[in-house]
């Protein structure tokens, strides 16, 4: 589709973001607090601005012959786990939640979720195939563990407070998967997208690193993003995380799918 067929970009998503400007300045330098508690955490010193790279080398480091049945993709709003995990290779199989909501304009079910009523969402939560995480949102624990037991390579998305509630709630009902058959990998915006952020704040016109049709949408939903800083405090609460730069979404979806056994080479 050419730019010129494109919609206008609607004028609720345009004035949102720009209503939230005057909080944009703080929310980034909340998101670099955060960081930079965490750095104290892995003992790194550094430039903010650097902190995520180091993150992510010494928890790839950690992990590095780890080779998890599930690897679990989570970070804020607007950092990209979507189009990481549509560069994964076909032999890495994507589990989708299961919600009751309706489907909205371009999600495929089976594919971004597995939309069911009401009643279904029901029997399949009384049969246990799923777990409760939020209202109208289940996660599929039974195709989960079906799919270790049968070696495959499995990823699924979820946020950090939803996996942590998840965990601290079942993690007696299922103590193997919640020990030692998953990572989770947490995606932190690269230096680049701040830094555009910073200029948005001082003016209405930005460039992104990557150009995008949905550019306003883009910018509204890093800057939600970087509203989330308290999920950084979260991943402390969780031993088997990998911090990755989404600096690239293609480079994020080649480590990811090397976490398995033969790389995601599966045959």
């Amino acid at each position: 589709m050419d730019k010129k067929d494109v919609p206008l970009y609607k004028d609720s998503v345009v004035h949102s973001y720009r209503e939230l400007r005057p909080q944009l300045a703080d929310d980034i330098d909340q998101w670099f607090l955060a960081l930079e508690d965490l750095a104290q955490c892995y003992d790194i010193s550094a430039n903010r601005n650097r902190i995520p790279i180091l993150l992510e080398e010494k928890t790839r480091e950690r992990f590095s012959l780890d080779h998890p049945s599930l690897v679990i993709i989570s970070g804020p709003s607007g950092v990209g786990k979507e189009s990481v995990r549509k560069l994964l290779p076909e032999s890495v199989s994507f589990i989708p939640n299961f919600t009751s909501r309706k489907p909205r304009l371009g999600e495929v079910n089976g594919v971004d979720y597995h939309f069911v009523t009401e009643d279904e969402m029901r029997k399949v939560l009384e049969r246990k195939e799923v777990l409760f995480t939020k209202e109208g949102y289940a996660f599929p624990i039974q195709e989960v563990l079906e799919g270790i037991q049968m070696k495959r390579q499995q990823v699924v998305e979820i946020r950090m407070n939803t996996w942590l509630k998840l965990k601290e709630k079942y993690k007696d009902q299922y103590p193997s998967f919640f020990k030692q058959d998953y990572l989770l990998t947490f995606l932190l915006p690269p230096a680049s997208h701040l830094l555009a952020l910073r200029i948005l704040q001082r003016t209405q016109h930005i460039t992104l690193p990557e150009e995008t049709l949905d550019r306003d949408e883009t910018i509204f939903q890093i800057m939600r993003g970087l509203s989330e800083h308290w999920l950084l405090e979260l991943t402390k609460r969780e031993e088997k995380l990998m911090y990755l730069v989404n600096d690239d979404s293609r480079r994020v979806a080649s480590i990811i799918a090397g976490l398995f056994v033969d790389g995601g080479n599966q045959q």
